[in-house]
């Protein structure tokens, strides 16, 4: 009769009781994880989400690996509206821009095969460029929208041709859930023929807009004013959407909308 080893299973070797670890030992090993597979254990038992749904422990991971995201907006002095850290540290709602994570501006190498909404300039005809963006994904909540109205700025960098007058607009418009439109700023500067050239930055700011925000629209247009064949109307750059950590008060009363002279343009 020959001898014979009994191994243990697969499952012996790579199974591990962590019921009774140390919640700093835990932490270590938390650190580790990607962030989504954190989220994922926070559901596993009480004190692992005890653990893990800390602002001091998401400031540890971001510290683990390289960021500082958290920190900066405990460092800003602000009121930080959310307490989903996880989220926070994940979408990065708050004071960063949200159009494009690398917007060029002329100030870094080229990227080859870039984003190509941002090689943009106009002609004779009206050209408009526009943006689509469900504020849920960005990891606002609607309570969070509705009791604090966080505000929401759009900028742009503009410049003319000195041989012609060219017309710019832009305009930030806020949807329900519904696709109805509730409010909107617009901004709108022309430039003179020979006038010299010169980059402006043009900004809008909504604040203490109504309840119900769910989605976000940003449009920019323009066109020359000399209906000349070519691109001869104006230049845009560096457009950047930011949601603001400012807590703003919620309006005292019903906001009344602009007039259609002030309504922005499709």
């Amino acid at each position: 009769m020959s001898d014979s080893l009994s191994s243990p299973s697969d499952s012996d070797q790579t199974s591990m009781d962590l019921s009774a670890v140390n919640p700093d030992i835990l932490e270590a090993i938390f650190l580790r994880f990607s962030k989504k597979d954190l989220v994922k254990c926070a559901e596993t038992c009480h004190l692992w989400k005890k653990i893990i749904n800390t602002r001091a422990f998401w400031i540890a991971k971001e510290d683990y690996e390289g960021e500082n995201y958290i920190r900066s907006l405990v460092g800003s002095g602000k009121p930080i509206l959310a307490n989903n850290f996880a989220c926070l540290s994940i979408k990065k709602p708050f004071e960063r821009g949200l159009l494009v994570h690398e917007n060029p501006k002329g100030l870094n190498e080229v990227t080859k095969h870039v984003d190509p909404r941002w090689v943009f300039e106009n002609g004779d005809e009206t050209c408009s460029k526009y943006f689509n963006i469900t504020i849920k994904e960005l990891g606002l909540s609607p309570k969070i929208m509705d009791n604090y109205r966080p505000p929401i700025v759009f900028s742009e960098w503009v410049v003319n041709r000195s041989d012609c007058g060219c017309l710019y607009r832009s305009s930030i418009q806020l949807f329900n859930e519904n696709r109805q439109r509730i409010a909107w700023e617009r901004q709108e500067i022309s430039f003179n023929k020979w006038q010299h050239q010169l980059w402006q930055k043009i900004e809008i700011a909504m604040q203490s807009y109504p309840p119900g925000a769910r989605s976000i629209r940003v449009l920019s247009s323009g066109r020359d004013l000399e209906n000349w064949q070519g691109h001869y109307g104006p230049k845009m750059a560096g457009g950047q959407l930011m949601i603001k950590m400012d807590e703003t008060p919620l309006p005292a009363q019903s906001l009344v909308l602009g007039d259609d002279q002030n309504e922005p343009l499709e």
